[in-house]
């Protein structure tokens, strides 16, 4: 009942919407947009992919629309960052389309039934009953200027790409050999040296003007609001003349009976216990009735508005909605908080540094990963960016290690094996890069083998389909003979 009471609001259902025209805009035109021949060098033209072109205009379409996205979300991007974002947007382009061509060569397609189907997955294009609702569908792609068919044959898209991964990843055959030798890898004892870009290591180096500041806080006032929220208990009598329930109240017995409550409890007896005693609520009847905090617009409008209505530790009358009479009991408040600008800039002040700080160690880390990937040893990349070397003792992945402030680093290096540097691992406030100097062997223990085996096994059929699907990639660019014209761009 606390989940049902708990409805979503209308701006959900827009924000779902909004979430669902943004995925397909996004990626309909990256895997459209080949067309007829041009001559090399054409001014319409970003890329040539086989014999076929991309052309700006449709590589402009995706462009402006992940621009509004981000409008949208209220960034704003630097000439450096749009760079980068076209550079991702061409290669999705370009990648989309070398698959699909593949695809088509090993006969994989998608049907009319598999689309369908695609499209009804949508929850968004459901009405309040759980049915498909096909005036709903068009009425949202109307209104977001999209056309069924372009839709629809986005989805078969997105399909035949599905079908093409999980064709290769049918591929991946794992021995027990191998899934032993990973189990054992995944428990060895390592020693790793490491360098960490902290951004706070270069805070001098960080400028953020007060114009930057302000629009930031103008842009972003949501982001540091607190809403008005309460904390309250409710009983909850319903009727039911149904031969299995429990009470058998008819309409006028509930609310006579949820009244007779509210008498006892204005007489002094203990809300919570009569609680736990007779409201029908299961989710918060064991808790006292305690529906703990919520804001507006997360509780059905009705209930909402006795409870926003009472002061700290005020009961309210019997009040009915349509779960039945129900008595709320306001536990606490939180009027919520709309600061002004003096007084969030300090907070503003450390956000922005923190966003340009992690942006400048990103690209101090790829400077450093260039010299990895150019055969230059650890110890001397780091040398030659002036970064100091750290080490660590010893370590399992059980461990606990204090001094790196990232929450995904153990996923990724006790997967490389002994001087192989790792990629580019996030921090709390930067970016590291690892290398295992040491290990030791672990011993084979069969009980936990067992219990992780599905996981293990998972896990590396993962990790080699994502090196069978890149290799891919990378030899069907390269029969492609890609041709980028970056002065178009």
């Amino acid at each position: 009942m606390m989940n049902t009471l708990r409805y979503r609001a209308k701006t959900f259902l827009k924000f779902v919407l909004w979430a669902v025209v943004i995925s397909f805009i996004l990626s309909i035109f990256v895997t459209w947009g080949m067309k007829g021949q041009f001559d090399k060098g054409h001014p319409d033209a970003v890329a040539k992919v086989y014999d076929s072109y991309i052309t700006y205009q449709d590589f402009g379409l995706v462009w402006r629309n992940r621009l509004q996205a981000l409008y949208d979300e209220g960034i704003k991007i630097t000439e450096e960052k749009e760079k980068e974002i076209k550079k991702q947007i061409l290669d999705d382009m370009i990648d989309n389309y070398l698959q699909l061509n593949h695809a088509k060569k090993l006969n994989i397609n998608a049907t009319d039934e598999e689309v369908s189907q695609a499209i009804m997955s949508v929850e968004a294009f459901y009405d309040n009953k759980g049915n498909f609702d096909k005036n709903r569908y068009l009425s949202f792609l109307y209104n977001n200027k999209l056309k069924p068919e372009e839709f629809e044959e986005d989805q078969r898209k997105s399909i035949i790409l599905a079908k093409l991964k999980n064709f290769y990843r049918s591929t991946v055959k794992i021995s027990d050999d191998e899934l032993v030798s990973y189990f054992l890898k995944r428990h060895r004892s390592i020693k790793t040296n490491y360098v960490y870009f902290n951004y706070l290591d270069h805070l001098k180096e960080i400028n953020i003007d007060e114009e930057k500041m302000k629009d930031y806080y103008a842009m972003n006032k949501k982001e540091f609001e607190k809403p008005e929220r309460v904390k309250a208990s409710h009983i909850l009598i319903r009727a039911d003349l149904s031969p299995t329930s429990p009470t058998g109240l008819s309409e006028e017995a509930a609310e006579s009976f949820a009244k007779k409550i509210l008498t006892q409890i204005k007489a002094g007896e203990d809300f919570a216990t009569l609680a736990k005693k007779y409201s029908a609520d299961p989710g918060s009847k064991d808790k006292g009735g305690d529906l703990g905090w919520f804001e507006k617009g997360q509780m059905i409008p009705e209930f909402e508005k006795i409870a926003f209505s009472l002061e700290k530790g005020k009961v309210s009358d019997v009040f009915k909605t349509q779960f039945g009479y129900h008595i709320v009991k306001v536990t606490d408040r939180d009027d919520g908080f709309k600061p002004s600008y003096d007084k969030v800039k300090n907070d503003i002040l450390k956000k922005l540094q923190k966003n340009e700080g992690m942006k400048m160690m990103l690209d101090n880390a790829l400077k450093f990963k260039e010299k990895l990937d150019n055969g230059i040893p650890f110890e001397k990349a780091a040398s030659e960016l002036k970064c100091v070397v750290k080490s660590t003792d010893f370590f399992t992945y059980e461990s606990k290690i204090s001094e790196i402030k990232s929450d995904n680093f153990k996923e990724i290096i006790f997967d490389l094996n002994e001087n192989e540097p790792s990629q580019v691992v996030e921090g709390e406030n930067g970016y590291y890069f690892f290398i295992i100097t040491s290990s030791k062997k672990a011993k084979f223990d069969e009980d936990k083998f067992k219990k992780e085996y599905d996981e293990l096994l998972e896990r590396l059929r993962s990790m080699k389909f994502n090196q069978i699907y890149s290799d891919l990639l990378s030899s069907l660019k390269k029969h492609a003979k890609v041709e980028i014209y970056w002065d178009n761009i």
